[in-house]
C-alpha cells in the first residue's frame, strides 16, 4: 500500500526509480544504437523464448523523469479517508504492515455509515451551491459523540476520487489556519488564569502590537469597527478579534498555547507564537479542534483511549475512539484486550465544569450573536453551542483561506472546513455560507430523533458584582460595576482598591497639599492602579481611566506649581465687553485647552468660550465677549487636556459690571496671539 500510485503517487515514483537504478546495474552490454555505434546498455530477457531488449542509459534516465500516467478508478470503499488515513495507520502501528495485508483482520469501527452518507451529501450540496461565486471547491466534515468520543462521520474531502480538487488530500487532518474557532479556549484560559467571567469587560479599542521581529501588527474586527468597553460574553459571541487578541496578551501567549494543547491541539510543539494565535495565527487540524469541542460538550471532561501519538508533555493523553474491535479470521479478538472485549473509554478532566459551562452559556445564547450575525440567527431549533471562523492567512492580503464552523450539543459535536486543498484563496463568502450551513443541516439531520437537552449548569457558580477594571469585589466607590457569573472557589473576596477618593489640586492633577489654595482643591474618584500591575495590563488599566473619564489617582503631592494659569483678568476683577484672556496652558503631553464660563462663584454648568488644539503663543489664550450677559458674578475657567494626566484646570471669579470697561495692566511682553479656537 505504501507504493500505491493512486494513494501515494510520490512513493510509487520513488520506488519505480529505485527499481530502475537496480536494473541499470545488471547485464551491462555494448549495444548497437542503430547507426553502427556501440553504446552502454543493460540487456533484459522479456519472453520465455529468449527474446531480449537493450535499454540504453538515456532510456533509463528518461524513464526516471516520466510522470505517472494513471487514471484512478473508483473502487468500492466507504469513507476512504477514514479507512486510509485513520484506521490503516492505527493497524500498522498496533499489528504491523504484514498483519494488515495478510493477517485477515476484521475491523469494526465507530463510523455510522448512515450519518456518513448524509454528511457526504451535505458537504457536496453546500460546496456546489457556492462554488462558482467563491472559488471554494472542497470541504470536510467530522462528527463525534462527546459521551464516548466515538468518531461517527469522517468526510476528508468532497470526493476522494477527484484529482481536479486534490480529492485524496485529507482535509480533516490537513494543517490550516483556524480563524476565530480557538477563541473559546483563549477565554477559558482567562477564566482559569485571571478569574474572569462572561461579564468581564475588555476594551475593544485600536491596538498595534510589535513583537520585535515581524514589525507592528494591527488586528481588526470583522466589520472593521470598535465597540469600546465590551463583555467577554458579547466579544466571544460576536467573534470580535481585538478583544480576543488583547485577552491573549492579558493571559500570556504561552499560557494560551498550553490551554490549546490540553484541550487537544497536537500541532503546537516546537513553534513560536504571538497573540494572533487566537485569531488564526497558527496551523491546526479540523479533527483536533472537533475533539476539543467535545470537552466543552462534556463540561470540561475529555473522553477517549490512550493516544498513539508521540507528543511532548502538556499535550493531551487521549485520542477519540475510532476502532471498536479487531478480530482474526478465526474469530480470535485481538483488540480490545479487556475481559468483555469492549473498548474501555477513559476520562481526563481538562478544566473545571464551571469554566466549561461559562463558555457554553455564551456560545449557546442566541442573544450573544446580535452584533455580527443578528440575534438568534445561528439556530438549529434546540440548545446548542456554535462557533464560526474565517481565516485570512495570506500576507498583505485580505483574501480568505478557508471557513470553519463547530456546533455541539451534549450528544453530538460537528466540525466543518470549507476551502481548497491546494490552499488557493476563496472569495465572496462568509463562515455562514458553506461551513455553518453544512454544520446546521448535519446537526438537524443527525439529532432528528434525539430529544433536545440543555448544557447542565454545575454547582458552585454564583452571580457576583465585580468592579471594572480591577475585577475585584465591587464597593460603593466603584465607578463601573458588572454582574458576573463566577465560580465560588475563585470569585473575588477582597473589595476593590483601585477606585479611590482623593483630594486633588486641579491645577496640576497632583494630590492636594498645604501649598494648594482651597479654591483649587477638588474631591475626585479615580483609579489607583497598583504598582504590581505592569506591562500590557497596566497600559490597559490606564486606558480604562481615560475611557471612564476617571483619571488616575496620583501618588505625588502638589508643590504649588501649575501648568495652567489665568494671569489676566485677575481674580475679583470687574470686566465688560470683550475681555482679553492671558495665561498659560502647556504640558509635555498637551492635547488641547479650552476656556469656559459659568454664572456665580460655583457654577452648576459651564458654557464653552473656545477650545484649541494649538499651544498658546506669548501667553495669549483667547477672547471672551461678555456683551449680552447680565451683570453679576461669573467664574472663568481654563481647562488643559493632558494625554496622561487627564484634565487640569484653574479658575478666576470676575464681575460683569455696568459702565465699566476692563483694561488689564501688565509688564510689556511680546505681542500675544489670541486663539479663537478650533
Amino acid at each position: 500500500m505504501s507504493y500505491d500510485p493512486v494513494n501515494n503517487p510520490q512513493g510509487a515514483v520513488d520506488r519505480r526509480n529505485e527499481i530502475l537504478r537496480i536494473m541499470h546495474k545488471r547485464n551491462r552490454v555494448e549495444s548497437d544504437d542503430g547507426t553502427g555505434n556501440k553504446v552502454p546498455a543493460s540487456r533484459f530477457q522479456v519472453n520465455e523464448d529468449g527474446t531480449t531488449v537493450d535499454a540504453t542509459d538515456p532510456m533509463f534516465y528518461l524513464s526516471t523523469l516520466a510522470p505517472l500516467n494513471i487514471a484512478p478508478q473508483r473502487f468500492p470503499v466507504q469513507a476512504p479517508h477514514f479507512v486510509f488515513d485513520v484506521i490503516q495507520p492505527q493497524l500498522e502501528h498496533d499489528f504491523g504492515i504484514e498483519a494488515l495485508h495478510r493477517g485477515g483482520l476484521r475491523v469494526t469501527t465507530t463510523l455510522d455509515l448512515n450519518l456518513e452518507e448524509k454528511a457526504q451529501g451535505i458537504v457536496e450540496h453546500w460546496v456546489s451551491e457556492f462554488e462558482d461565486v467563491s472559488d471554494a471547491h472542497n470541504g470536510a466534515l467530522v462528527a463525534m459523540d462527546p459521551r464516548t468520543s466515538e468518531v461517527l462521520t469522517y468526510v476528508g474531502s468532497r470526493d476522494y476520487f477527484r484529482d481536479d480538487i486534490q480529492g485524496k488530500n485529507d482535509n480533516a487532518m490537513a494543517l490550516n489556519s483556524p480563524g476565530s474557532t480557538l477563541k473559546p479556549f483563549t477565554y477559558t484560559a482567562a477564566f482559569e488564569e485571571l478569574g474572569w467571567g462572561p461579564a468581564t469587560e475588555i476594551l475593544d479599542t485600536p491596538i498595534s502590537y510589535n513583537d520585535g521581529v515581524n514589525g507592528a501588527f494591527t488586528p481588526r474586527n470583522p466589520s472593521g469597527d470598535f465597540h469600546g468597553p465590551i463583555s467577554v460574553h458579547d466579544a466571544l459571541g460576536n467573534s470580535l478579534n481585538i478583544p480576543a487578541f488583547k485577552t491573549a496578551l492579558y493571559v500570556g501567549v504561552p499560557n494560551v498555547v498550553s490551554e490549546y494543547k490540553k484541550f487537544g491541539m497536537t500541532t503546537l510543539d516546537d513553534h513560536s507564537y504571538g497573540p494572533s494565535v487566537t485569531i488564526g495565527g497558527v496551523d491546526i487540524k479540523l479533527f483536533d479542534v472537533a475533539y476539543a469541542y467535545t470537552v466543552l460538550a462534556n463540561n470540561g471532561v475529555m473522553r477517549g483511549v490512550p493516544t498513539r501519538l508521540s507528543l511532548e508533555d502538556g499535550n493531551r493523553k487521549l485520542d477519540p475512539v475510532t476502532i471498536l474491535q479487531i478480530t482474526k479470521a478465526d474469530g480470535e479478538v485481538l483488540y480490545p484486550t479487556t475481559e468483555d472485549h469492549r473498548v474501555k473509554v477513559q476520562e481526563e478532566r481538562v478544566v473545571d465544569p464551571q469554566y466549561a459551562y461559562m463558555i457554553n452559556s455564551i456560545l449557546s445564547d442566541p442573544n450573544a450573536f446580535c452584533i455580527t450575525y443578528g440575534c438568534g440567527a445561528l439556530s438549529i431549533g434546540r440548545p446548542w453551542g456554535v462557533k464560526t471562523g474565517t481565516s485570512e492567512p495570506f500576507e498583505n492580503s485580505r483574501a480568505i483561506g478557508e471557513t470553519w464552523t463547530y456546533g455541539y450539543t451534549p450528544e453530538l459535536v460537528t466540525g466543518v472546513w470549507a476551502g481548497n486543498s491546494d490552499n488557493s484563496p476563496v472569495h465572496n463568502i462568509l463562515s455562514t455560507s458553506i461551513s455553518y450551513r453544512a454544520v446546521r443541516d448535519f446537526m438537524e439531520a443527525a439529532l432528528a430523533d434525539t430529544p433536545a437537552s440543555n448544557f447542565e449548569r454545575p454547582g458552585g457558580l454564583s452571580l457576583v458584582d465585580t468592579c471594572t477594571p480591577s475585577g475585584m469585589k465591587a464597593t460603593d466607590a466603584c465607578g463601573r460595576k458588572v454582574h458576573n457569573l463566577l465560580p465560588d472557589a475563585t470569585a473575588p473576596k477582597e473589595p476593590d482598591t483601585w477606585w479611590q477618593k482623593a483630594k486633588i489640586d486641579i491645577r496640576n492633577g497632583l494630590l492636594a497639599s498645604e501649598l494648594t489654595p482651597p479654591q483649587f482643591v477638588q474631591e475626585r474618584f479615580g483609579l489607583a492602579v497598583p504598582e504590581s500591575v505592569q506591562g500590557f495590563a497596566r497600559d490597559q488599566a490606564l486606558e480604562w481611566s481615560k475611557v471612564l473619564n476617571a483619571g488616575v489617582v496620583p501618588v505625588d503631592r502638589s508643590n504649588g506649581q501649575s501648568p495652567v494659569e489665568i494671569s489676566s483678568p485677575k481674580n475679583g476683577a470687574t470686566v465688560k465687553n470683550v475681555v482679553y484672556i492671558y495665561g498659560k496652558a502647556d504640558t509635555p503631553d498637551f492635547v488641547a485647552y479650552r476656556l469656559e464660563y459659568g454664572a456665580g462663584a460655583n457654577p452648576a454648568e459651564w458654557t464653552l468660550i473656545m477650545r484649541s488644539t494649538d499651544r498658546p503663543v506669548n501667553n495669549g489664550l483667547g477672547l471672551w465677549n461678555t456683551d449680552g450677559l447680565p451683570d453679576g458674578t461669573y467664574t472663568l475657567r481654563l481647562v488643559l487636556e493632558d494625554k496622561n494626566r487627564g484634565e487640569l484646570s484653574t479658575l478666576v471669579t470676575v464681575t460683569i459690571g455696568a459702565n465699566i470697561r476692563y483694561s488689564p495692566t501688565f509688564t510689556p511682553v511680546p505681542t500675544p496671539e489670541f486663539n479663537f479656537g478650533n
